[in-house]
Order: C-alpha cells, then sequence, then structure tokens
C-alpha cells in the first residue's frame, strides 16, 4: 500500500521532504547561531542600580519586584530563614535552555532562551536579607509583549523553591 502511494505521489512526497530538511537545517543554523546573533541583540539593563534593579522599559514584556508600577510588579521572593538563596542556582539549572551568566554573594543572573526561536530573556536574583527577600527581574530582550512567559517563568521558580524547601 505505501509503495502504491508514494508512486502516486511521488512529486508532493520528494517535495515534502525536500521541505522538511530544509526547515530542519534552518532551525538547526539558528540553534546554532544563537548566541552569537543575541550579542548583538538589544538587552534589557539587568543589572542593579542603588540596590534596586533598573526599572523595566515601558513594554510588556518584563516583571519586576522593584517597578511598582501595576503592570510590571511581581512579588519578591521570601527568604525568611535565609535558605532559598543557596537553591536558586539548582532550580534555574533544572530549567531547559538556562545559563549561568554571573553568581555572586547577593546579585545572581542567568539568561534563558526560547524553545522554538532562541529568543534570549534575562532572569535576575538579589538577595536583601535585611527584609527577608529575594527581588527578583526577569526580561525579554527583544518585543512588546511577553504574552506572560516572564511572570509564569518567576512563579515556576518561586514554586520550585518552596518545593525544594
Amino acid at each position: 500500500m505505501w509503495s502504491y502511494l508514494i508512486s502516486k505521489y511521488k512529486s508532493a512526497f520528494a517535495s515534502a521532504v525536500v521541505i522538511s530538511l530544509a526547515v530542519i537545517a534552518v532551525l538547526s543554523t539558528k540553534q546554532n547561531n544563537s548566541d552569537s546573533a543575541q550579542e548583538n541583540s538589544p538587552k534589557t539593563t539587568h543589572g542593579l542600580t542603588g540596590g534596586q534593579f533598573n526599572p523595566c522599559p515601558n513594554k510588556d514584556n518584563c516583571r519586576s519586584s522593584d517597578d511598582l508600577r501595576d503592570k510590571f510588579y511581581i512579588e519578591p521572593i521570601v527568604d525568611i530563614e535565609n535558605r532559598v538563596w543557596e537553591k536558586i542556582p539548582a532550580v534555574m539549572d533544572s530549567l531547559p535552555r538556562v545559563k549561568v551568566q554571573e553568581i555572586n554573594e547577593d546579585y545572581m543572573y542567568f539568561t534563558q532562551s526560547s524553545a522554538l526561536f532562541g529568543f534570549v530573556d534575562d532572569i535576575s536574583f538579589h538577595r536583601r536579607p535585611e527584609s527577608s527577600e529575594i527581588a527578583v527581574r526577569s526580561a525579554s530582550r527583544l518585543g512588546y509583549r511577553d504574552f506572560g512567559v516572564n511572570a509564569e517563568r518567576i512563579e515556576k521558580v518561586r514554586s520550585l523553591l518552596e518545593q525544594a524547601k
């Protein structure tokens, strides 16, 4: 039966195979070049200024516990016993396509790329033991909207940290 279908639709089958191989080639090239391509992409300012995260740009692609505007604000992570901070690297490592960029005593910075196109988001944590909190910021480098991805990511990290207690 398969041989009959293949002979009957040989040109359509060949076209489908060629298109499939072309798509695979393009996606693999995109994945291999994503690191170098992202180096030239716009970056959100993920660092700290005066002990606070920089405000989110006026686009719906950022969430931060330091940006008190309603559309950007997300609760910080509670760390009353100062035990959550040390678990962040393992939790972030459990998420797909995450890379460590910087880890020090009171600041952690990671990037995570999207599965399909390799778009990079910046995720930062700032330890604030005086208030028993870990400030969080997650922002997309490109685009205007994130369709809730950054808020979902922070809530996923919060949930995984609570499970790790």
